[in-house]
């Protein structure tokens, strides 16, 4: 995500100096037309291209919606910095850049669908392990299902679930710098658990 000292108006104070970077001619002309030629921004996976003013005002939408500004108070906050004289279509652009936002393109909700399912299978092994779940299936089920292959499939899933603790705890703590401090405990908790396992298996 941006720095935020960079300032609030993507156009001039981000994208313009990114665009002189990569030496697209940027003259008073095309600035105050409001339309700078071979100049085209794509963010993320969007399937839409924006010129760069175009670009400075979706930026802006997704930016408030990082910083945590409601949607209504965002587009009040134009209508009024504007005078009310904010046009349809850059309300439509700082409509788009927050339901952007919303989806994940500047928040990272991946690492918190990660952790949650890392806890909800931490969650099913240690019931497993330690044979807990004989306290929470009904006693019916034990007179429909053999209480061996009831054991076996809840084998099956206490090693499933430790490849795929495995494999989130790697992807975890591979994109630390996203991570929470309820992301570190997680994975922590997660990460004892698999070490505890392997002691195990090393001392049968």
């Amino acid at each position: 995500m941006l720095e935020l000292e960079k300032g609030s108006d993507f156009t001039y104070s981000f994208l313009v100096p990114v665009l002189q970077s990569n030496n697209v001619e940027i003259t008073n002309e095309n600035l105050q037309d409001k339309f700078i030629p071979n100049a085209f921004f794509r963010f993320g996976n969007v399937n839409v291209v924006y010129n760069t003013f175009d670009a400075g005002n979706f930026m802006w939408g997704a930016w408030t919606k990082y910083t945590g500004l409601s949607a209504e108070k965002a587009m009040w906050g134009t209508r009024i910095n504007e005078f009310g004289s904010d046009s349809s279509r850059d309300q439509m652009l700082y409509g788009e850049g927050i339901d952007i936002s919303i989806k994940g393109l500047t928040k990272n909700d991946t690492m918190k669908k990660k952790s949650f399912f890392l806890l909800l299978i931490l969650i099913i092994c240690l019931l497993v392990r330690y044979r807990l779940y004989n306290n929470l299936i009904p006693n019916f089920v034990f007179n429909v299902v053999n209480p061996r292959q009831l054991q076996g499939i809840f084998n099956i899933i206490f090693y499933l679930g430790i490849v795929f603790q495995t494999i989130l705890v790697i992807t975890i703590i591979a994109d630390y710098k996203k991570m929470k401090i309820l992301d570190f405990i997680i994975a922590g908790f997660s990460l004892l658990f698999l070490i505890s396992f392997i002691i195990l298996i090393f001392t049968i």
